[in-house]
């Protein structure tokens, strides 16, 4: 029961489309698919099913989420509706329902990317099963497509606050170094009247402070390295040590059950804060610094059951993974290969994805209808 409140929840935001030429069969389980998917259409033949199927891409601008089709039906097989929708669309996902185990066939199908196969009569674990796959894939993939489109969005958003903020401060740089030099040859000079517009910039009022902190020439790698002691780059190196246990406690939480995800996160927050405290030593990176403080609050205060939700969970996993990633490349391009030209290179889109991720999982859940589905 529990794989079909599972299904039931990925499938509520995706379509599908049945094709089968046997009414009873096909009435009874597009009874059962409606009560699932958010859209469940259905067809009598290959040939009717791969007209709906172009009809809904031209009606929605994107294929069916699934196809279930038999194989032996008249007009068009689902054999060749399936190389047609294939022929659209090379991603799609079809499940294919036979009363016969024809070798042939089958391979037929496995060459053209088909993954999915129900033998008739279908048992009704098995088509739970397929769809509940099948749908957590899509969901997953859904969640990631937005996650990156909104931290694309915002980094964009960042990116021009962070150019008007430089206009502005570069503006009254040449205004002070004006008036400076009209002082210095012993008469005044007029304080110009346009002054560049500014954006109304909604953005919090600690973060513009870290923000104007860092806009000022460039500093590499190398001279910035020259200025510590080696106190602080054993502490880096250290902390670098720690990513390959911090990236094997999220995979951990994966599969975890509740007990055991809190015992990880607890870890996991440990370290993040532990990195926190060393880079607010280096004083240089204040961004980086309250974003971090921030970002662990957020990881501290989440739901280590994810609210039920095992989408979540993996949504959860892989981007924090991608955190990880981005930790690596920070540290070896400043600390390491101290290879970069400007060590704040990294500051503003690291804190915009901390607060992306922050935003993510500070959503609230909505909680959905719980009651158990009949099939058919």
């Amino acid at each position: 029961m529990e794989r079909i409140k599972l299904l039931k929840e990925n499938a509520k935001t995706l379509s599908v489309l049945y094709v089968e030429d046997e009414a009873l069969i096909r009435e009874n389980i597009l009874e059962f698919l409606k009560l699932l998917f958010m859209r469940a259409d259905d067809a009598e033949n290959g040939q009717e099913g791969l007209e709906k199927y172009k009809a809904y891409k031209d009606e929605t601008g994107k294929p069916y989420d699934i196809i279930i089709s038999d194989i032996n039906m008249p007009k068009m097989d689902g054999i060749e509706m399936c190389k047609e929708i294939l022929a659209i669309y090379p991603e799609q996902s079809i499940v294919i329902t036979s009363a016969h185990n024809d070798t042939a066939r089958l391979l037929k199908l496995i060459n053209m990317n088909v993954n999915y196969f129900l033998l008739k009569p279908i048992p009704h674990e098995d088509m739970v099963r397929v769809l509940c796959k099948i749908s957590m894939i899509l969901t997953d993939k859904q969640l990631l497509e937005h996650y990156f489109k909104e931290t694309e969005q915002l980094s964009d958003e960042l990116a021009d606050k962070n150019i008007q903020l430089e206009r502005t401060i570069r503006f009254y740089k040449e205004e002070v170094q004006r008036l400076e030099k009209a002082l210095a040859e012993g008469h005044s000079a007029p304080i110009q009247e346009q002054v560049p517009e500014v954006k109304e910039m909604k953005i919090d009022k600690a973060l513009e402070t870290d923000l104007r902190f860092t806009q000022h020439d460039k500093v590499d790698a190398q001279s910035f390295i020259a200025t510590l002691d080696d106190s602080v780059m054993d502490k880096v190196e250290g902390f670098s040590h720690e990513l390959d246990r911090l990236a094997l406690l999220v995979y951990d939480i994966e599969d975890a059950d509740t007990e055991t995800t809190v015992v990880k996160m607890n870890e996991i927050v440990e370290i993040f804060r532990n990195f926190t405290n060393i880079v607010d030593t280096l004083v240089t990176f204040p961004v980086t610094v309250r974003a971090f403080q921030s970002f662990s609050d957020v990881l501290a205060g989440l739901d280590p059951d994810f609210g039920g939700d095992l989408s979540k969970r993996k949504l959860f996993v892989t981007v924090l993974l991608g955190i990880i990633k981005d930790l690596e490349d920070w540290i070896n391009s400043i600390f390491i290969d101290r290879s970069t030209d400007d060590i704040h290179y990294f500051d503003a889109s690291f804190a915009n994805n901390c607060f992306e991720i922050e935003a993510m999982f500070n959503e609230s859940e909505i909680e959905s209808d719980d009651d158990d589905l009949e099939f058919f």
